[in-house]
């Protein structure tokens, strides 16, 4: 009898690995297991010591099944079993169209219930690996602006997954009007102070000419 150490890779619809992915595995004798498996944060599950044959699995993600398979095997592999999970990447634009960094954007199923949560990267954007479904989008930011704090959100709603896909979401209020910030008044301020200090040293300076020709 010859024994297997075998090593199958779990990935999603781009050939991401699926990290803590929930993993069932039937046995060629036909039991299958009770309690799920999970992969790696490389997105790998490992056996050691089987038989050549055919193994079933039934992979979740999120509570979904999102696999269910059968994989001869009859060697290491690595054997690479791809899932119906699908990237969703949220671009997060401000009304100037320029990527907002740091915004949290909220995955919701249907329901209500909470899928995801991460953070706007550099250029604006988050990255989220979900079921094929229909999911509502919400991205929320908080910043200073201009010495103004600025809270605002906005969300899309219905957005259909079944293959990986980008979405864009527009937050309409940010970046506010500058003349409605702390920062815009504070600066038009010490212009003005700028400007009325140099009217009254031109205006002195008018008055002491005079008086230094008479003398």
């Amino acid at each position: 009898i010859v024994y297997y150490d075998p090593a199958f890779l779990i990935v999603d619809d781009a050939n991401a690995p699926l990290p803590k992915a929930q993993v069932y595995i039937t046995w060629p004798n036909g039991t299958t297991e009770t309690l799920p498996r999970y992969t790696s944060q490389n997105g790998f599950i490992n056996l050691t010591h089987v038989v050549a044959g055919n193994y079933g699995f039934t992979i979740l993600w999120k509570d979904v099944v999102v696999l269910q398979t059968t994989q001869y095997v009859n060697s290491d592999g690595p054997y690479t079993l791809k899932c119906q999970v699908y990237q969703l990447t949220v671009e997060v634009l401000g009304n100037n169209m320029v990527p907002v960094y740091g915004a949290y954007v909220i995955i919701y199923a249907e329901g209500g219930v909470g899928y995801g949560l991460e953070t706007s990267d550099a250029v604006g954007k988050a990255t989220f690996k979900l079921p094929a479904g229909t999911y509502d989008i919400e991205a929320h930011y908080r910043a200073d602006y201009w010495l103004t704090v600025v809270t605002t959100k906005a969300a899309k709603s219905s957005v259909s997954v079944a293959n990986s896909r980008s979405e864009t979401i527009i937050l309409t209020d940010f970046p506010p009007p500058i003349w409605t910030t702390s920062g815009f008044w504070l600066l038009m301020i010490l212009i003005a102070a700028a400007v009325l200090t140099v009217l009254l040293v031109v205006f002195r300076n008018r008055i002491a000419l005079p008086r230094l020709r008479r003398r």
